[in-house]
């Protein structure tokens, strides 16, 4: 097998990728931070919908004429 510019596990024939590509492909740059199960990707997503729909509805309830907050 021909050189490859990284030993990339599942690499069959290196393309000599640009170093961004490279870097993306082999998780250079991510965050550190765990990937979240699918229950808690629904859970945030249900908690950050309920928060922006309760903001909504706080802010159709305040008073238009003046700055007072109904």
């Amino acid at each position: 097998m021909e050189e490859k510019k990284h030993p990339c596990p599942d690499c069959q024939f290196c393309q000599w990728c640009s170093d961004i590509r490279c870097a993306a492909c082999l998780g250079h740059g991510r965050s550190s931070k765990k990937k979240l199960s699918m229950a808690e990707q629904i859970e945030l997503y249900e908690k950050v919908n309920r928060e922006y729909a309760e903001k909504k509805a706080r802010e159709a309830s305040a008073c238009t004429s003046c700055r007072c907050k109904k």
